[in-house]
């Protein structure tokens, strides 16, 4: 089975496109891509925080709070 066709059963919207040399050509959905392009990137970035990627606040709260600060502040840049 297929992932494209594993994902159609779960109706889960497939957004990555295919290859020009493949046959039959998918056409993605440009909106859904860019959002997954955008979401992606976002989560590069927080990567390379080390306080983030390492997770050095015990409390969720304080992780969460963190996570959030850094989000807006990489977005917004």
């Amino acid at each position: 089975m297929t992932l494209r066709r594993w994902l159609k059963r779960r109706r889960i919207k497939a957004v990555i496109p295919s290859t020009q040399s493949r046959k039959p050509s998918f056409r993605p959905d440009r909106k859904a891509y860019r959002r997954r392009n955008l979401i992606e990137r976002l989560q590069g970035r927080l990567r390379n925080r080390p306080r983030l990627a390492t997770r050095c606040d015990r409390p969720a709260r304080n992780y969460l709070a963190g996570l959030a600060l850094v989000s807006v502040v990489v977005a917004w840049t």
